[in-house]
């Protein structure tokens, strides 16, 4: 949980922890003790350095004991062990050490009393992509006008609600599919909202939502309506007067109007449609950037973003409508977009040369589902390539489809012709189903290494060229993004590592 306040607010006491998570300390803290979050497992040395550590197998207790020479200063955390753990020669020699069992139920007890005694506003971002951009846009208005608390990653949701203080003004969580063992719904009922934001909707970690019992797959609007139907449950837990922000593009959208028990809840929305409250009306590439006009709530705006495409001038309506609806001026928040540092991974675009050859490569590499890649296809279009350059996607396997994966990756090749993408690359063995759909102008070759992909794509360069890398993580396709950057020419920092 990233957050400009900490450091004024006590997370957790000595006494509160104890008590919470029904243990006992084997070494206690001293008295300047004072840790600011709380984690499931070691990562940095930072984590020992300021965090309550749940740890739960010998092997965590290794890696600290590797973590621990690399303190620079005495730890202002703990790690939470169970008793079969405590007597581990592994045990660190300096950091206090709570012995506790129970981990989930004492971080779900963390967790609800950090709510409780936070009377902030919460907002929570859900959807299959745009998530992760719409909640660090919001974050980023957000932290202008009070200190601001924000998840990471959209994995286990609860170790950041513990890790709230008690003085945040606001609190932004994302909570995707696959984020733990805890449903939508329950995770709902404990953040109890102001706000939820549904950003866009499509197919996405299918193994979460469908355990097939009868060896029949889903069909794609059975995949959709499951998926739907999970997000939808964060609605539960919505304040009695809070309001539901939804892409107003997102299929079965009428039907979710029409059935929601909203009660005294609102629903808004946004998006392209003449329906929407917060409407894109035009979008204009400018600098790094992307100049937009909108009209949100009856009022007309125009901004700038330093992200490329209309799918990230969607992103952030959907961020201008929270922010408007927990009582900021939506033109000041617009404005206050224009300085918004992009996520890596996240269509950064740079501006590079190999060989004499300068070209754009788009890293969107971060993640991907069958929307988002169409989404990529659109991001090509929107920056159009130069004199004799191309469309080129270069593309790695989406994760988590389940039987529906090899129709849908083939089924992308209608969506890249639709676009005008003029050659695609291929890695792993579900993407291969791609590559065998696409017309022969346009496929350029399916890799079994991301080397041998990267020689090919190097040697066929042209100047001009516009390259967007997509993949769900396994793929792990910012290592190509990498490889390719490695190779370019060394170019000024602002023309080589520029973003928008």
């Amino acid at each position: 949980m990233a957050d400009g306040g900490r450091e004024h607010a006590v997370l957790w006491t000595v006494r509160e922890l104890e008590q919470l998570s029904q243990g006992k300390w084997l070494r206690k803290p001293g008295a300047d003790w004072n840790p600011r979050y709380v984690r499931r497992g070691p990562k940095h040395p930072g984590w020992l350095s300021d965090a309550v550590i749940f740890v739960r197998s010998i092997g965590q207790l290794q890696t600290i004991a590797k973590l621990e020479p690399e303190l620079k200063s005495a730890p202002a955390g703990c790690i939470v062990v169970p008793n079969s753990l405590s007597t581990s020669q592994y045990c660190p020699a300096q950091i206090p050490i709570l012995v506790a069992d129970s981990h989930p139920e004492a971080i779900m007890a963390l967790a609800k009393v950090a709510r409780e005694r936070n009377h902030g506003d919460f907002v929570v971002v859900t959807g299959t992509v745009g998530k992760t951009t719409t909640r660090t846009m919001l974050t980023h208005i957000l932290e202008k006008h009070g200190a601001t608390g924000t998840n990471v990653t959209n994995t286990y949701v609860l170790q950041h609600v513990a890790s709230t203080h008690s003085n945040l003004r606001y609190s932004v969580f994302e909570i995707g599919l696959g984020q733990g063992k805890e449903s939508f719904s329950d995770l709902g009922l404990l953040i109890c909202p102001n706000v939820v934001v549904l950003t866009q909707l499509g197919l996405a970690h299918l193994d979460a939502v469908h355990a097939p019992s009868d060896g029949q797959a889903l069909t794609t609007d059975e995949g959709l309506k499951l998926v739907l139907q999970h997000k939808l449950q964060l609605l539960e837990g919505l304040e009695p007067s809070g309001t539901f922000i939804a892409n107003a593009e997102i299929p079965f959208f009428d039907e979710i109007v029409s059935n929601l028990p909203l009660g005294n809840k609102r629903m808004i929305s946004f998006g392209d449609h003449p329906r929407s409250d917060a409407r894109l009306i035009e979008i204009l590439s400018k600098g790094k950037g992307s100049l937009v006009t909108a009209k949100v709530r009856g009022r007309e705006l125009q901004y700038f973003i330093p992200l490329p495409g209309r799918f990230m001038a969607t992103n952030s309506l959907a961020a201008l409508l929270a922010a408007e609806t927990l009582g900021i001026d939506v033109s000041e928040a617009a404005a206050s977009l224009s300085d918004f540092k992009p996520i890596g991974g996240r269509a950064i675009v740079k501006n590079l040369t190999i060989g004499g050859k300068r070209f754009t490569l788009i890293d969107d590499s971060y993640n991907a589902t069958p929307l988002s890649v169409r989404a990529s296809f659109q991001l090509l279009q929107d920056l159009a390539p130069t004199g004799m350059g191309r469309k080129i996607a270069v593309l790695g396997d989406i994760a988590h489809l389940e039987g529906l994966s090899s129709s849908l990756h083939a089924g992308l090749a209608r969506d890249a012709v639709v676009a005008g993408v003029d050659r695609i690359y291929t890695y792993g063995s579900e993407m291969l189903h791609l590559q065998c759909a696409l017309p022969e102008n346009v496929a350029a070759g399916h890799f079994t290494t991301k080397c041998e992909l990267v020689e090919r794509l190097i040697s066929d360069l042209r100047p001009g060229d516009v390259i967007a890398v997509k993949a769900s993580m396994p793929s792990k396709m910012g290592t190509l993004v990498r490889m390719v950057r490695n190779l370019a020419d060394a170019l000024p920092r602002s023309t080589a590592d520029s973003r928008v």
